[in-house]
Parts: C-alpha cells; structure tokens; sequence
C-alpha cells in the first residue's frame, strides 16, 4: 500500500511538473531571430546580441515590471488610448513618466492593424464619425448662444459662407477622420484642440482657457451657469465651516474667476 501511494504520489508530482513546464514554455517563449529584430526596432540604440539573457534560444527574461511597460508600449503604438488615459491606467503622477514607459512604441509591431477582423479595426473607423456627431449635435445644432475662441470662429461670416467648412457634413467628418479638426466635451462645453491639452493636472475646469479666451474652447452658458451654482455652494458650505482657511479661499477664488469669465464673455455681450 505505501508503495502504491508513492507511485500515485511521483505520478501526480510528475504531471504537475509537465503542467508547469507547459505553462512556462507558454508564457516564457523561446526568444527567436524576430524577437531580436523586435527589440531593435523598439530600442535601436541598445546592444541586443551583447546581453547573454536575451541570446536566440534562451526563455524570456520575465519580471511583473514588464507588463506594465508592455501595456504601455503597446497600447500607445495602437493609437486606441490617449496619453491621459495611459497615465491613468498605469497611475502615473506625470504624462512625461507614461511617455518614458511608452518610449520606442511608434517603432513597435502593430497588432491591432495586422488583425483585419479585430473590432478596433471598426472602432478607428467610426471614430471620426463619432466625434463629428457629437461635435454636431452639442456645437453646430446647439440651441444656445455659444462662446469661446471656437465659438467666435464658428459665427464668423468667413465660415458660415464657405461651402469648405464646418457646415458641410462631409467636409466636417473628413476633418475629423484626417486629425485636423477634434472635439472633446468638457463640464464648461468643449474643445476642439487637435493637440494634448497643455493645462495643469488641478486646473480640472481648464479656468486658464476660460480667462484666456481659448481659440479653442466652447462655452455653453447653461453649463457654466450650473457649474458657478454648484461652486458657490461649496463656497458657502466652506464659509459656514471656517472663512479663513486654505481651501475656502482656494474655492473662493475659483468661483471668483468663473463669475469674472461669464461677465466677460456672456454678459458684456448681452449689455
């Protein structure tokens, strides 16, 4: 009987040592001549075939750290995820780090464009298309008086009479699908920056925008109005607490500079 339990015993051990190997060899490729080629794509500069761990043949070097810096490499050569995004997901303090960790992907093999049937494949496609309808229908079709940069650009004479403009539906979806016209929604309306937005990380209303008169920005009255409503609130909360503190005075002047910004731009207008 003992003999029998130690045979069942090697038998179950020796299964679970194939299992692992199998494992291994799966997650743990044996790097081949592509490999190295991949690498020197990604890394030029670095010596590849002088480090013995990277030799044809041997099993991939693995360590946790090199997930995060292959989702970033590979996430950012894909085009599908923003830098902010990227920053978010790897939980960066700065974009500069995310970029350090992404560095060398517009040299990285594309995955997602060598698979035809991968569903980003529709998803780039349709991606014009859908910031042009939503552009469309909170710009274009808005039932407010918008202000803004953007908004002045848009009213202008030059624009609404030229057949090569935003008011041609065409015209507007191809500026989207070829980069030169962009549109995110914002808590004060949108903007149409085609470039990553330069604003500090706690500057989350983009007040410099707002007091700079963005060229790009979009102001949409009622949601500034909702947003100086909901600040004088906390504001208020703030005074009852203590006035003389660090963060009423910070909210304090926010609100100051939202009020300041709707005399400037909507009120003056109206007067």
């Amino acid at each position: 009987m003992g003999l029998r339990s130690e045979y069942v015993a090697n038998r179950a051990a020796s299964t679970v040592h194939n299992s692992v190997e199998a494992l291994r060899e799966r997650i743990f490729p044996t790097i081949a001549v592509e490999d190295i080629a991949e690498l020197k794509r990604v890394d030029m500069h670095r010596a590849w075939e002088d480090e013995p761990k990277y030799a044809v043949g041997q099993q991939w070097p693995f360590t946790r750290h090199q997930l995060r810096r292959t989702l970033a490499l590979y996430a950012h050569r894909s085009g599908l995820v923003t830098l902010p995004t990227l920053k978010r997901q790897l939980q960066h303090i700065t974009q500069e780090m995310s970029m350090y960790y992404a560095r060398g992907s517009a040299f990285a093999k594309a995955f997602v464009e060598t698979d035809k049937t991968h569903f980003a494949k529709e998803w780039v496609e349709a991606q014009g298309l859908s910031e042009y309808l939503a552009y469309a229908e909170q710009i274009l079709f808005s039932d407010e008086r918008l202000f803004g940069g953007h908004a002045a650009w848009l009213h202008s004479r030059a624009v609404q009479a030229s057949p090569v403009s935003v008011y041609s539906r065409e015209q507007t979806v191809r500026m989207f699908e070829k980069g030169e016209l962009a549109y995110c929604e914002t808590v004060l309306g949108g903007c149409a920056s085609v470039e990553p937005c330069k604003s500090t990380p706690l500057d989350w209303m983009r007040l410099d925008c707002l007091e700079s008169n963005c060229r790009n920005l979009v102001v949409v009255p009622s949601k500034l109005q909702r947003v100086i409503k909901a600040q004088q609130v906390t504001v208020g909360k703030l005074r009852a607490v203590d006035d003389a503190s660090v963060e009423y005075r910070i909210e304090a002047q926010t609100l100051q500079r939202l009020v300041d910004a709707q005399d400037r731009l909507i009120n003056s207008e109206k007067a």
